[in-house]
């Protein structure tokens, strides 16, 4: 059962869904590997904005996400922490320090960019909310948006998570028990068929780091981390 527009609205606002500073994994690969000095990089599902406040102090940065009050929010947290925001609408924002922003309404699935479009991709817990048959499609798109040489990053909840909480399935309806309480939808992969799956789509040099997180309310999960390069 896929997240409604209203679960994803609810998710954003509450707790479980407000990232207040950015995933601690991307802040890790852009120390080591990374994407470099004034590189144009795509954030899809780009949520409240965190990861992209972040970036946008050293890359030119694009978010999308599906929901206009999701990018609304992701505007209004790039405008506090000094970014400049252009959007299609006259959301308030502005500049300091050459931090800009630009948000788009897309879905992931049918991103919106010419071929070669960009330098990277942020996948920050996106794909992992949708069903296992889409995945390579969706990850086909992102090679298509990066030029050669670029790199994806990804993180994805893994099959490891099933350990965690003691599920049987690699696609739960979750309900009250879910990490995020407002989305349901959750694919469980191991992470050699997330490789796969990026290698498929036109990725090569792969590599991949798994972790697990312990959040507030006591729920362990396990992710997969990978940055592969387009081919």
């Amino acid at each position: 059962m896929a997240s409604s527009a209203a679960d994803w609205v609810t998710h954003y606002a509450s707790p479980a869904g407000y990232r207040t500073w950015p995933c601690e994994e991307l802040v890790r690969f852009c120390g080591g590997r990374g994407f470099r000095l004034g590189d144009r990089v795509l954030e899809v599902g780009c949520g409240n904005g965190a990861n992209l406040w972040f970036l946008a102090n050293y890359v030119d940065v694009v978010g999308v996400d599906v929901l206009q009050p999701v990018l609304r929010e992701a505007a209004s947290y790039c405008a506090d922490r000094g970014c400049g925001i252009e959007t299609a609408d006259s959301w308030p924002g502005h500049r300091v320090w050459n931090m800009d922003v630009s948000l788009t309404a897309a879905d992931a699935g049918r991103l919106p960019f010419a071929a070669g479009a960009f330098d990277g991709v942020v996948d920050c817990m996106v794909s992992q909310h949708m069903p296992w048959m889409a995945h390579e499609r969706v990850y086909a798109g992102y090679r298509r948006v990066l030029k050669p040489g670029g790199w994806l990053w990804l993180y994805h909840l893994d099959n490891l998570t099933v350990t965690h909480r003691g599920l049987q399935s690699d696609a739960y309806d979750w309900g009250a028990l879910a990490l995020f309480p407002s989305v349901r939808l959750f694919c469980l992969p191991p992470s050699w068929a997330l490789k796969g799956a990026c290698e498929d789509a036109g990725f090569a040099r792969l590599s991949a780091r798994g972790l697990a997180v312990e959040y507030e309310n006591g729920s362990v999960a396990h992710y997969t981390s990978i940055a592969a390069e387009a081919a």
